[in-house]
């Protein structure tokens, strides 16, 4: 069954935690400062805060307006920019170049398509 993240992200606002420790080592770790950086699929935020308290430019993109919604409040909360866009990222447009693309827990998510 597909989770409907509307419903979830409406019940659990930041029910996704922190970023995983993984991902802030490796951010933590990147030495380009004002980068440019690409969330594809970023749910309810995390991540895309995390980049933006670092110095980044980000921009995130998801289907969910419910995460777009939270993700705007939060970076609202501690005067951050983050360019955030509701879309299908199997066809979105997007505008780069990017210095870091980010997908966490994401493409497993994608319905699969018949292969010719």
């Amino acid at each position: 069954m597909a989770t409907d993240y509307e419903l979830s992200y409406r019940e659990n606002p930041h029910g996704l935690g922190e970023p995983p420790k993984a991902f802030v080592a490796s951010l933590d770790a990147y030495d380009k400062t004002h980068a440019s950086v690409l969330d594809v699929g970023y749910g309810q935020g995390r991540g895309a805060l995390f980049v933006a308290r670092l110095g980044h430019s980000v921009m995130a993109v998801d289907q969910s307006q419910t995460g777009i919604r939270q993700l705007e409040s939060d970076a609202k909360k501690e005067a951050f920019v983050v360019n955030a866009k509701v879309g299908d990222i199997t066809d979105f447009a997007w505008v780069g170049p990017f210095d870091v693309v980010i997908v966490d827990r994401t493409l497993h998510k994608l319905a699969l398509v018949d292969r010719v």
